[in-house]
């Protein structure tokens, strides 16, 4: 966290975070958040609307410590993220999730791993990611009719 503009330029040059999670006895869970890919962005959102909702006009921390179920999803999108997969996610998520919640000193440093995952979301890479696909589905569509035409005249020329 010292470090802002540090891990500003590992974000631009989209590598990874690496936060650190005390567990045990001064032994440390490094957990590196890289940018995200969609299937994870999606599950990050789902986590989003799960959200209680919070009075604005109140400090952030003292709501967040107010509604004490946002803590266990805020520390649930943190493993998320970390995990980056669908296996990672279903497999390690919620123990993660636990050593998050359990590991941090206090609300300001877990608002500090979530700001570090909302940073790495990157939603433009998402919507470049689905543009392109609907591209290359039109691509391979526009492909697939060329190849049957050329089958059917091939067919027709043969007879």
């Amino acid at each position: 966290m010292e470090n802002t503009a540090h891990e500003a330029g590992k974000a631009i040059l989209k590598q990874g975070i690496r936060i650190r999670i005390p567990v045990f006895f001064g032994l440390k869970l490094p957990l590196i958040i890289n940018p995200l890919h969609p299937g994870t962005i999606v599950h990050l959102a789902l986590q989003f609307e799960k959200l209680q909702k919070i009075d604005d006009s109140n400090n952030m921390i003292t709501e967040l410590l107010r509604v004490g179920k946002n803590l266990k999803i805020h520390s649930k999108m943190v493993a998320i993220a970390a995990m980056n997969g669908p296996v990672k996610i279903s497999i390690f998520s919620r123990v993660i999730s636990w050593i998050v919640r359990w590991g941090v000193k206090d609300n300001e440093e877990l608002l500090a791993y979530v700001s570090i995952v909302y940073k790495q979301m990157d939603p433009e890479r998402f919507f470049f990611i689905t543009t392109l696909t609907m591209g290359m589905n039109f691509l391979s569509k526009k492909e697939k009719d060329q190849a049957e035409n050329q089958k059917a005249e091939t067919a027709s020329g043969v007879q």
